[in-house]
């Protein structure tokens, strides 16, 4: 199993065993519902399966790291938003599990066919595949944790370590905090973590899809 497969299972077990209450339990992004953030952590797996099916000769353009300093905030951030809302308010719970489980395994298996190398279209740019499985394990890490506020199970080690690793090579060094991959990536990327005040977040707050500017689907992921 990638390491992305392992990511994208465990956000789909923690979907399984959701309730009707867990699923409208306040997340960590402000004013966004558990629903409402893996609603928006579809559209992912969505933009992944495009990417790979949109090959190109073309040098890259990003990285693993500059591609998110390259997705900032835009003036569609509000209508992302009541999109991501009116979307999670017409799924039916089923239909959001159904929905996930077959995006996210198909987009996992489209990464894994295709060599490290092989580079791909994306929002704009032009990334390795290896890139961009990257910043797949990295977003569904972060709103994996997004959606446990209220606690339930964490990511599985391994995409937690892989998330924390790239995030440590964004800020440039890494975080003084051994004890936690959670709290390393929760910081990392812009949450408040109590045990970690002076952490200064490497996801701006469209790039990592804080309540206020969850990153654009195909027209944002």
């Amino acid at each position: 199993m990638t390491v992305l497969e392992e990511a994208y299972a465990g956000v789909t077990a923690l979907l399984a065993g959701l309730s009707e209450e867990g699923l409208a339990a306040p997340s960590r992004c402000d004013g966004w519902r558990v629903r409402d953030v893996l609603v928006h952590l579809v559209l992912d797996p969505q933009r992944a399966l495009v990417a790979c099916a949109t090959p190109t000769d073309d040098p890259a353009s990003v990285d693993a790291v500059t591609y998110w300093a390259a997705e900032g905030g835009g003036p569609d951030d509000g209508a992302h938003a009541a999109f991501v809302r009116g979307w999670a308010d017409a799924l039916s719970t089923a239909g959001l599990r159904r929905l996930w489980a077959d995006t996210a395994a198909a987009a996992a298996r489209a990464v894994a066919a295709l060599p490290a190398q092989a580079r791909v279209r994306t929002q704009g740019h032009v990334l390795t595949v290896g890139d961009l499985a990257d910043t797949l394990v990295v977003e569904a890490v972060v709103h994996h944790l997004d959606a446990v506020a209220g606690g339930g199970p964490l990511p599985a080690p391994g995409p937690l370590r892989a998330a924390r690793s790239r995030l440590e090579a964004m800020a440039g060094a890494p975080v003084d905090y051994a004890d936690a991959d959670a709290d390393a990536v929760l910081a990392l990327a812009g949450r408040p973590v109590p045990a970690l005040p002076g952490v200064r977040p490497v996801l701006g707050r469209a790039a990592a899809g804080t309540a206020a500017a969850p990153r654009r689907p195909p027209s944002r992921r």
